[in-house]
């Protein structure tokens, strides 16, 4: 169980000191202009390669460093969209936090991927399935979202994309003991490692897939590519749990105090003064995203409302809110961004979100969801290890044992395809099991589904094949795969299991044109 800092949340706070309002705006005036980038300039596509349709070529030719910038560099876009929250807080009005809730939509339409995050293999790169996303693209992006939604909490879409991106992107980057990451992961990948050998090793080459990074981009180790990520994922975790579960306002003196619960996982949290007290969220979510949240609050001294943050993905019709006298009726019309759940002295809610199983398509691809999860096929593969790095990004002459390069290769098909044509609704199956405090294994996975499918021939890793007609026999197997300790946020999926690199969870599809059918690689 972990503590979670409070922060202030008023939408009206303004700061006062007319010196610092003169610096922010000449430090916006001397810096890039994100407001005009991300309404006008935005590029809807992968940026400094030619397109992919070219009649001579099968596969895409980089364009050159001079079409990228960094208005066009991943991680600063990652940053920079939380540019109009942060400065509605100095220079208002506040409805110009909207403006983060903008960019992060353009983003998510033109770049998005299956694990929440969006195509920035260096600068970003459409929403292709083999495209990469940096890991410092994940964990800023996270950061960004959570100070959006503490200037938009009227705004829950913010949140569930945050605990998209904290459920699939950042676990399936980074290996269950922390020593290894990979510099990108891919939706779409066939393994793990070395993109291809130079045989003149003088000279760096860059990869063919990615264009602006080197070979060894996709590695799990410890510091792939470049050092930024090893340096910069740790930060994911903790801004998680300090800055995205729970918001507070205080009231003043004239209105009643706030207490937002927003990302859920299970947590306390100890209530300021006047309020004292503390608040406790026993969930087993997200394992089971329909498992109750159950809010027990202890020896608060003042009445507050404890809001709850209704996710966009969650059937209201289904869902339920219960408390120490009974259920409280959920409003019907307008549908609310918080449930407002009142608090005298020791009190009980609980409240179960209902959601459904959906099948995804977009930008030529599909996945399977199941509240903030995605789902992918999971693979038997073999470890390559790798000599260690003796450069300048290395661990030094006499590393610590768990320090490692490795390579993932599959041992088993690795295409897959399934019918689109709602057959995979009749046919789904669905096992939840789930224990507080027990190790969520490869093989114990707590959640998983079975649609129909079948495995298909396998392809290069950045094209997919696109048969023209397939019999759908079989059935195929869908999971989650997570470590679980018996804190939280000790809380990781391995996705050494799983070859899905850029959501594990996480699957990505091709359309055939004229088929009720999707071939998948994983």
């Amino acid at each position: 169980m972990s503590y979670a800092s409070l922060r202030l949340n008023k939408g009206s706070c303004r700061v006062p000191d007319r010196s610092w309002r003169t610096l922010a705006w000449l430090a916006r005036l001397q810096g890039y202009d994100w407001q005009n980038w991300f309404n006008g300039s935005f590029p809807t596509d992968l940026v400094g390669w030619e397109t992919w349709d070219h009649p001579t070529r099968t596969k895409p030719q980089l364009l050159g460093p001079s079409n990228f910038s960094l208005y066009s560099h991943g991680v600063n876009n990652a940053v920079a969209l939380k540019w109009a929250a942060a400065w509605s807080h100095v220079y208002g009005p506040p409805e110009l936090a909207e403006a983060s809730l903008f960019a992060w939509q353009r983003l998510s339409q033109h770049h998005g991927l299956p694990s929440g995050s969006f195509g920035a293999d260096e600068h970003l790169a459409g929403s292709d399935a083999f495209r990469g996303t940096e890991l410092c693209v994940v964990v800023e992006s996270m950061r960004s979202l959570e100070e959006s939604y503490a200037a938009l909490p009227d705004r829950p879409e913010l949140i569930d994309a945050l605990e998209r991106l904290a459920f699939n992107a950042l676990p399936a980057a980074v290996s269950e003991d922390h020593w290894t990451h990979q510099y990108l992961t891919q939706s779409n990948a066939i393994y793990t490692g070395i993109e291809s050998v130079n045989a003149d090793d003088t000279q760096p080459i860059m990869s063919e897939v990615f264009g602006n990074v080197g070979l060894d981009a996709t590695v799990y180790g410890l510091s792939p590519n470049f050092p930024c990520c090893t340096v910069n994922f740790g930060q994911g975790w903790g801004k998680f749990v300090a800055l995205g579960l729970w918001l507070f306002d205080g009231g003043g003196e004239m209105e009643m105090p706030l207490l937002l619960s927003a990302a859920f996982a299970p947590s306390m949290v100890r209530l300021p003064w006047p309020l004292e007290g503390e608040v406790e969220l026993d969930t087993v979510y997200p394992f089971n995203p329909e498992a109750p949240l159950r809010y027990i609050v202890r020896k608060a001294k003042v009445p507050f409302q404890l809001l709850v943050r209704v996710p966009q993905w969650a059937d209201l019709q289904r869902s339920q809110v219960h408390g120490s006298h009974g259920p409280l009726p959920i409003p019907s019309g307008e549908r609310p961004s918080v449930f407002v759940l009142p608090v005298h002295g020791d009190t009980v809610w609980e409240v179960r979100f209902a959601a459904e199983w959906k099948l995804v398509e977009r930008h030529g691809s599909g996945y399977f969801s199941f509240g903030p999860l995605t789902f992918v096929k999971r693979l038997q593969h073999r470890s390559i290890k790798l000599p260690p790095d003796d450069g300048p990004y290395g661990p030094g002459a006499h590393p610590p044992a768990a320090v490692r390069d490795e390579m993932l290769l599959p041992t088993e098909d690795w295409a897959f395809g399934f019918l689109l044509n709602h057959t995979w609704q009749r046919g789904i199956t669905e096992s939840t099991k789930f224990l507080p405090g027990e190790v969520v294994s490869f093989e114990a996975c707590p959640i998983r589904t079975s649609v129909p499918g079948a495995s298909l021939s396998q392809s290069h890793m950045s094209l997919a094949p696109r048969p023209k007609d397939l019999n759908i026999t079989g059935t195929l197997e869908l999971s989650i795969s997570v470590s679980v300790g018996q804190e939280y946020p000790n809380l990781w999926w391995d996705p050494k299991k799983y070859l899905a690199m850029d959501a594990a969870p996480t699957m990505a599809y091709w359309f055939v044109a004229g088929k009720k059918f999707v071939g998948l690689r994983t």
